[in-house]
């Protein structure tokens, strides 16, 4: 592959350089990276695009002829068949050798090729495989691009992509490298992670594209980071995950208002419930009855319910909005992990104790609730609220927690929507819990579904393959040359990243690292940390 020069462009639309004699199109693909060796500085660029720039005539020419004269095509390729690249400049080195974003694009005819592993290094620095973890490598370079492990907690993060374009692979090595790095975090609270694992790949296996278990998740690499948890019994019993239990007594009006669009309740209902909860607490004191509001509306017998219609002088319009949310409600009893008996274990309060009291991260893996919307939001709001009063409490008292945390969130549009984020506990640790340091890592198939004010908190990004405009518009948004960059996203292929933020300070567009190799790496490195003299320090500072 011989040497692009540069003939054209700006650093808004980007840079035309023409392909060499002797070169082909075909030797360049979108996303791959070209330094371009200029007179002052060195840039680090993008393919963004690939074009035949002259010789449309001579080729069609050509082409009519049964079979083109193989010397004609070979004299008039790179000469009259001309052909280019468009370059996305993405960062430069200053006049003393520092690189910084891209401001100024390179002077004519300055040559470009395909980086050296060292120049890459000099753009993205290298990984120490303790706080700075390889993510992937370039398309067209076998060097590595390191993930800022530190930078990346200090705020919410995203992962958006298609179904089946990785983002479970993806997730599982960035919680894997959080809880290394962790360790190797010194004079500040370790890190720790919640992840709210829909099909149980973090807590288990990943799956291939054909469903098959293909690889340890993050929870059996990392066995001793993690308590595994599971609301689905199955799994309990195949694979020893701890039974999470929910009891209903510990329901809130916050925990049923968050999950109304779920439960199919109506906006009258929602009004009406403080209301309606604070009667029928009165009505069951005064009738000596232990149960919570909520057990009562879902376990009532219909003589009950008439009876506390005529005591409490319930007006037709509310009852007709009670019987038809008692009914909407009464799905929560097919819940195996619902419990209703008076005394029961609550496995809620047992995860924020284990995180901020204890230094534990936990995986709660749903089984095969993990496409069951109402059993996804519940216990992952539940879950969230503890996290939200126990990390606001602490504030209150002047207390700091013993770690920082990381929440994992699938389907993360179900809690962050425009019209719900304000309601959830999600949307209140997204606003104002990253001083207190807990932060999201959100993860989603749509992120134009997501409420604008969230997206504008995410500090890093990670775009796989996206197909909808409106989705690539809102997942691109803080992105240096967005223009340029759009057509990229769509064009993705499995296992391929768009990388920017604070983490990795240029943009990226990398082929992940692969799974196997790196979870097996992080394990080991993982298991050696617990032995160390720091981890030990540190988990005795921290009491985990």
């Amino acid at each position: 592959m011989g040497k692009l020069r540069v003939f054209g462009g700006s650093l808004s639309s980007g840079v035309y350089a023409r392909i060499p004699p002797g070169s082909s199109s075909e030797d360049y693909t979108i996303g791959s990276i070209i330094a371009v060796r200029g007179i002052k500085r060195t840039f680090l660029a993008v393919v963004g695009d690939v074009h035949h720039r002259t010789g449309v005539a001579a080729a069609e020419s050509l082409s009519g002829s049964p079979e083109p004269p193989a010397q004609a095509i070979s004299q008039l390729r790179g000469r009259t068949l001309g052909s280019m690249v468009t370059l996305i400049p993405v960062a430069q080195t200053d006049s003393s050798g520092e690189v910084e974003e891209a401001t100024t694009i390179p002077d004519y005819l300055t040559e470009g090729s395909e980086p050296t592993e060292e120049e890459v290094a000099e753009f993205y620095g290298t990984p120490d495989y303790k706080l700075k973890w390889p993510i992937g490598s370039p398309k067209n370079s076998t060097a590595q691009v390191p993930l800022d492990v530190d930078a990346l907690t200090r705020g919410c993060f995203g992962i958006f992509g298609k179904s089946g374009t990785g983002k479970t692979f993806l997730g599982n090595l960035i919680a894997a490298a959080i809880a290394v790095a962790s360790r190797h975090m010194e004079g500040q609270p370790p890190v720790k992670l919640l992840i709210l694992d829909m099909h149980s790949e973090y807590a288990l296996k990943v799956k291939d594209q054909l469903g098959r278990d293909y690889e340890k998740g993050v929870g059996q690499a990392l066995r001793e980071e993690f308590l595994s948890y599971t609301i689905d019994k199955t799994l309990e019993q195949e694979h020893g995950l701890k039974m999470f239990t929910l009891p209903a007594r510990s329901l809130t009006i916050e925990d049923i208002v968050a999950c109304e669009k779920a439960l199919g309740l109506t906006p009258k209902f929602i009004e009406l419930l403080p209301s309606l909860a604070r009667r029928i607490r009165s009505w069951l004191r005064e009738n000596r009855d232990s149960r919570s509001w909520l057990e009562w509306l879902v376990k009532a017998d219909e003589e009950e319910v008439q009876k506390f219609f005529r005591e409490k002088s319930v007006q037709p319009g509310e009852r007709h909005s009670l019987l038809s949310a008692r009914s909407r409600l009464q799905r929560l009893e097919k819940f195996e992990f619902m419990a209703w008996a008076p005394i029961q274990e609550d496995s809620a309060s047992e995860v924020v104790q284990a995180i901020v009291e204890q230094g534990r991260s936990c995986i709660v893996a749903f089984g095969r609730y993990g496409d069951d919307a109402l059993a996804y939001m519940l216990v992952a709001n539940i879950l969230a609220r503890r996290i939200w009063e126990k990390y606001v409490d602490m504030a209150m008292r002047g207390q700091k927690p013993r770690s920082r945390l990381v929440i994992f969130l699938e389907e993360a549009h179900k809690f962050l929507a425009p019209d719900v984020y304000y309601k959830t506990p999600f949307g209140n640790i997204a606003r104002e819990l990253r001083k207190r340091g807990v932060v999201l890592c959100i993860i989603d198939q749509r992120p134009s579904q997501i409420s604008d004010e969230v997206m504008a908190m995410l500090w890093n990004k990670f775009i796989m393959n996206l197909a909808e405009e409106k989705d690539i518009e809102t997942a691109t948004i803080g992105l240096p040359f967005k223009k340029l960059f759009k057509p990229l996203v769509e064009r993705l292929r499995r296992g391929e990243a768009l990388l920017f933020g604070e983490a990795v300070k240029i943009p990226a567009v990398v082929k992940v690292a692969d799974y196997r190799q790196m979870i097996k790496e992080l394990e080991q490195e993982y298991k050696r940390t617990l032995e160390t003299p720091e981890s030990r320090a540190l988990a005795e500072a921290y009491g985990y």
